[in-house]
């Protein structure tokens, strides 16, 4: 999708698109943030699912660095593509739209989306038979041990996908001498694989069946 920089506001479909995107999707640091996303909803399925970020890359002195720019994530590449009129391109930059694993905790109406970027080992004690694992003890299981900052937890109004090997795709953000923008996209070749953490399976596994210690 093609977009000229402006500092007009953004069109009604492109607010309308984000509004839509912030009332299914949301960032949570603390349990109070789960209001109104199913705190108290059983745990009733894990599996692993995709979520797309806005990344900026430099390089410089033959090293380069990622990082997310800013609070830019969605469920799907497309309500991420009008960022490209928004972006202050700096020199030496580049922004590109990737993909990235996450475990996924389903709820009954709502999920959890979790990101690890760094190893962490929480304790996953089992519950009583007769109790449930609702998003809001399966959040408090992860965070209250991630004292680095090594887990990002989305809650979801929605059910995302399931998936068995991640996506390799990433959009390329293009900018022409007349400062016209344009995503291009950069299909993945790798071997179809799912590269997941033994943290992450031991999570996802204490998420399926609480009822034991992992």
């Amino acid at each position: 999708m093609a977009s000229r920089k402006s500092t007009k506001p953004l069109p009604i479909k492109h607010r309308n698109r984000r509004k839509s995107q912030e009332a299914v999707l949301r960032r949570i640091n603390k349990i109070e943030d789960l209001k109104g996303f199913g705190a108290r909803e059983e745990v009733v399925s894990s599996y692993f699912s995709t979520m797309y970020f806005l990344t900026r890359n430099r390089q410089a002195w033959g090293n380069s660095a990622s990082y997310y720019h800013g609070p830019n994530f969605a469920l799907n590449p497309e309500d991420l593509f009008h960022l490209a009129e928004k972006i202050k391109v700096q020199p030496g930059a580049k922004y590109e739209i990737q993909s990235e694993t996450v475990l996924v905790a389903r709820g009954e109406k709502h999920s959890l989306a979790i990101l690890f970027k760094g190893d962490l080992y929480p304790s996953l004690n089992k519950i009583d038979f007769g109790k449930k694992l609702t998003l809001g003890g399966a959040f408090k299981y992860i965070k209250t041990e991630d004292y680095k900052g090594f887990v990002d937890v989305y809650a979801l109004k929605v059910q995302p996908g399931a998936i068995a090997v991640d996506d390799e795709r990433r959009w390329l953000l293009v900018v022409s001498s007349a400062n016209e923008r344009a995503w291009k996209l950069i299909e993945g070749t790798p071997p179809e694989t799912l590269f997941v953490s033994d943290t992450e399976l031991r999570v996802m596994s204490f998420f399926n069946w609480p009822y034991s210690s992992w």
